[in-house]
């Protein structure tokens, strides 16, 4: 494909440029879908079969990487946020999270780029299934793949938190279970440091995570208090609905779900399933503690008192 030329000058312009090197004029806008573009700057060593998603933030395309027989899931930041700077920072604050964890549970970046009007970065696409299509297609799940299950997820998160790293979007389809019985950690798109950016990013009163799975302090839309003990909230409510089939809090609108989670004790987990063993049940009642200051202060010590 030829490359763009200047509307004032008729110059050739780098691909992706905004304004002509020569004499300055803006460029027109690059009206072709996006998946052509990412096309184009991918190379023919990939090909873009399809998109995967999309929300306000970003667009995920299905990509088969030729050269190494696989296929990746690429996020590309929507182009009318590029010229915002905070939301450039905020795309490349979650690269830079997402890239600095190494762990056989959480999905890694194989790699990102940023141009002037493209930026974008894949990773390995995981084959398996969501952990809440299993729970809604089989209800409760028996207690042993349970726990199974919150041990991997507990090792993902105790690796995060090590390095600083908090998910604060935990949830079952946040979980992907390969045939193999291996779990996987998905998105840590709204990832924030445990030791800085502290709301400088993300104004206070911003809700970040999903409202059946949120901590009472994000319900509350506190920024400043929200670290690792959110997740560990988040996992218990994941170990919950597993073994209940169900979330501990639910209602008709989201705002009725967040003020079940700030005000409300969750039902008893034995009193639903009197089967699960007591010491699964108070480990997990004390992840849904309302201060966070009472739960436990540690994902491994939660796993140690839920033993096998």
């Amino acid at each position: 494909m030829t490359s763009p030329t200047c509307p004032k000058c008729g110059s050739r312009l780098s691909a992706g440029a905004l304004f002509c090197e020569s004499c300055g004029a803006a460029a027109e806008p690059d009206s072709r879908p996006m998946a052509v573009r990412l096309q184009e700057d991918l190379g023919a060593d990939y090909e873009v079969l399809g998109e995967l998603g999309q929300g306000g933030f970003a667009v995920v395309f299905l990509v088969a990487d030729r050269s190494k027989g696989r296929n990746l899931a690429v996020k590309v930041m929507r182009r009318e946020l590029i010229l915002s700077k905070s939301m450039i920072q905020r795309f490349r604050r979650e690269i830079s999270y997402a890239s600095k964890l190494n762990h056989p549970n959480i999905v890694p970046v194989a790699f990102s780029v940023e141009r002037i009007d493209l930026v974008y970065y894949a990773m390995p696409r995981v084959r398996g299934t969501p952990l809440n299509r299993i729970i809604d297609t089989s209800g409760p799940l028996e207690i042993d793949r349970s726990v199974q299950i919150l041990q991997q997820m507990a090792a993902a998160l105790a690796y995060a938190h090590d390095h600083n790293v908090i998910h604060r979007d935990v949830k079952p389809s946040n979980a992907i279970l390969g045939h193999d019985g291996m779990v996987q950690i998905l998105d840590f798109g709204v990832a924030k440091g445990l030791t800085h950016d502290r709301g400088n990013l993300t104004a206070s009163g911003e809700l970040i995570g999903s409202p059946e799975y949120m901590s009472p302090e994000q319900a509350a839309g506190s920024a400043s208090d929200v670290d690792h003990r959110s997740d560990i909230y988040s996992w218990g409510v994941v170990g919950f609905e597993m073994l209940a089939g169900k979330p501990p809090f639910s209602g008709s609108t989201v705002t009725e779900v967040l003020y079940k989670h700030m005000t409300e004790e969750p039902p008893g987990l034995r009193h639903l399933r009197p089967n699960v063993p007591p010491r699964i049940a108070e480990t997990i009642h004390k992840c849904l503690e309302k201060t966070p200051a009472t739960r436990w202060d540690n994902i491994r010590d939660a796993m140690r008192a839920m033993g096998r």
